[in-house]
């Protein structure tokens, strides 16, 4: 990465907390992401520009079936040394899409007991999963009371899962089962699977113009 971009990131994430937005989500599967991004905080939090309480700082991290305990605690520790921070707000089991994910968790290695060995040690706050999945599966994990909030597909014009399955074709059951928990709720891939309104289809710009475009509305 050139020292341009990354002064180019420093540059992004000043601007959005200047303008009211503290919610800084990366990945370890997003390339250098995390490493950019622990650069970028090392330089506003060391300048005194904003101070690491007033940031919710959210990564997520994948599994796999040969994964074991051990081997998901370095990867989270890991990916806390790259934020160079001591702990994150918000830490996702990422694409958790399958029944097999689910018995990853729950049964087979019970991955999940390591994020909560985690959250204990203050090395995490709260608790979550990002999912493409179908309803029935989103609706399992919730159901099991170990998280705090999931990213999810739920978009105004159309509540899409990857098999487009649900009341309603989509995630709309899963919000009530999520609400009804008190569990957070994000919205992911708003201007994608929500439409495609970067490239939308003639019919849903016909509900739009003139006044404006879907994107904009």
């Amino acid at each position: 990465v050139s020292l341009e971009c990354q002064e180019n990131l420093v540059s992004i994430i000043r601007h959005a907390l200047r303008s009211g937005m503290n919610h800084i989500e990366t990945a370890q599967m997003y390339g250098c992401s995390e490493i950019q991004i622990g650069a970028a905080l090392k330089v506003l939090l060391e300048s005194g520009e904003v101070e690491r309480k007033d940031l919710i700082l959210q990564t997520k991290g994948a599994v796999s079936a040969s994964m074991t305990q051990d081997q998901l605690r370095r990867q989270v520790l890991s990916q806390l040394q790259k934020l160079q921070v001591d702990y994150v707000d918000l830490y996702s089991f990422h694409g958790l899409n399958s029944a097999g994910d689910y018995d990853l968790l729950f049964h087979n290695h019970k991955l999940i007991e390591v994020l909560q060995q985690l959250r204990t040690e203050g090395k995490i706050r709260f608790i979550g999963f990002s999912t493409h999945g179908s309803s029935d599966t989103i609706l399992r994990l919730i159901e099991s009371d170990a998280f705090d909030y999931a990213n999810l597909h739920y978009h105004w014009c159309g509540s899409y899962t990857c098999t487009g399955d649900g009341e309603y074709g989509g995630n709309l059951g899963n919000v009530v089962a999520m609400n009804a928990r008190d569990m957070g709720v994000f919205a992911i891939s708003a201007y994608d699977k929500g439409g495609m309104l970067y490239r939308p289809s003639h019919k849903l710009r016909s509900l739009t113009l003139p006044d404006m475009e879907p994107i904009t509305y």
